[in-house]
């Protein structure tokens, strides 16, 4: 009887570890398809306009932590008075906190820092279900298709048509865009200001 009974352990055992194994391989799967859809279009590519004008918020950005009164550089405030201002304008997390390293911290920054992420993520979901499930209605392929119709024009499969059209797909990369240059300093900052000093 013992013996009945490990046999029908392990072949239980068996099939959750093939069951997480298969689980495994479509998350990256997905998570594959995912990024190459994102990152396969046209519109992938970040405009020059964009690409400078984060660059110029990051510099900013990054510049207040050195501006900040509470890190004490000699800095002369009648000399630097106006690009001290300039770059608290860029993060609104010195907006919402202030530039004390002690200041308490507003629920209502962590909640926003929290319902981007989430909304970001969201997004990320649903372009990877909707991906998933074309994948699935071509044959579980990963590659986009073309196929020639009978006037000799390229028909473009649903694949393609999805990556180029996608207004889901399109967000998703717009905001994720945005949330790792320009709102990285002020999304991150918030919640880890809120978390109280152990030291």
């Amino acid at each position: 009887m013992t013996h009945l009974y490990s046999d029908g352990a392990k072949a239980k055992s068996r099939s959750i570890l093939a069951i997480a194994r298969t689980g495994a391989e479509d998350l990256a799967r997905i998570t594959c398809l995912t990024f190459y859809a994102v990152n396969s279009n046209k519109q992938a590519n970040v405009s020059a306009r964009f690409a400078v004008l984060a660059v110029v918020i990051e510099f900013f950005q990054i510049l207040a932590f050195a501006l900040a009164p509470s890190v004490s550089f000699p800095w002369q405030t009648t000399y630097i008075g106006w690009l001290a201002d300039l770059s608290k304008a860029l993060r609104p997390d010195i907006l919402a906190i202030g530039t004390s390293p002690s200041a308490r911290v507003p629920i209502a920054a962590v909640v926003v820092a929290a319902a981007l992420v989430l909304i970001v993520g969201a997004l990320g979901v649903a372009s990877a279900y909707f991906l998933h499930k074309i994948s699935q209605e071509n044959g579980g392929s990963q590659e986009p298709k073309s196929t020639s119709s009978r006037f000799g024009r390229q028909d473009a499969d649903p694949f393609s048509d999805f990556v180029s059209n996608s207004l889901v797909l399109r967000a998703f990369r717009q905001s994720g865009l945005l949330l790792y240059t320009v709102l990285y300093i002020p999304v991150t900052r918030a919640p880890l200001a809120a978390i109280p000093r152990i030291w």
